[in-house]
């Protein structure tokens, strides 16, 4: 099990161009996860295309500059925050302070609090970062 959750998916897909589904098969074909994982992953498309709607509104025009050191690190926050609230490192409380301060609204996190799943044993693997 590598750990990955939807949003680590929905980032890449986003990143690419490509739809979550694509991303799933794509990781699976290069065998950076398993079938079973693929399929619990695929489980949280509509968690996925939350996220993936939350990226595209705030940031879109700056795809292209993702790796560069130029200001837009949001994408990357939320993504750490999720991951944070995911393995019991913060509150929901404040996940939803970080939500504020970069523009997400509350009805958006709630759809992405959807595919987070805090009682799983991959939330007892540790952090990931995004690079």
């Amino acid at each position: 099990m590598t750990g990955l959750e939807f949003y680590d998916i929905a980032h890449l897909a986003f990143f690419f161009g490509v739809s979550y589904e694509a991303a799933l098969w794509r990781l699976k074909s290069v065998q950076v996860i398993s079938e079973d994982e693929r399929e619990r992953l695929a489980q949280k498309q509509d968690a996925a295309n939350a996220f993936r709607r939350v990226l595209g509104k705030r940031f879109a025009a700056h795809r292209q500059r993702f790796n560069r050191r130029d200001g837009t690190f949001q994408h990357k926050l939320l993504s750490v925050a999720l991951e944070a609230f995911r393995l019991g490192e913060i509150s929901k409380t404040k996940l939803r302070e970080i939500a504020e301060e970069i523009g997400i609204a509350d009805d958006e996190l709630k759809q992405l609090l959807t595919g987070i799943d805090t009682s799983s044993e991959s939330a007892k693997e540790g952090v990931r970062l995004p690079n």
